[in-house]
C-alpha cells in the first residue's frame, strides 16, 4: 500500500474514512534501485534470525 495515490491509477485507490492509499500488488511496483531475492532474504534474517525455507 502507498499513500502517493497519484502514481497508480484511480482503480487502486482505498481508503477507511481516516486513511487514503493506493492497494497495490507490491510485484507490481518498482522502487529505487531495485530488490532482489537476495536483500529480501537478508531483510528477513536481519528481523527474525530463525532459519529460512526458499
Amino acid at each position: 500500500m502507498d499513500e502517493h495515490l497519484e502514481k497508480y491509477p484511480t482503480w487502486t485507490h482505498r481508503g477507511n474514512g481516516e486513511n487514503h492509499y493506493a492497494d497495490i500488488e507490491a510485484v507490481r511496483v518498482f522502487g529505487e534501485g531495485g530488490t532482489g531475492p537476495r536483500s529480501l532474504l537478508q531483510d528477513t534474517w536481519e528481523r527474525y534470525r530463525i532459519p529460512l525455507v526458499v
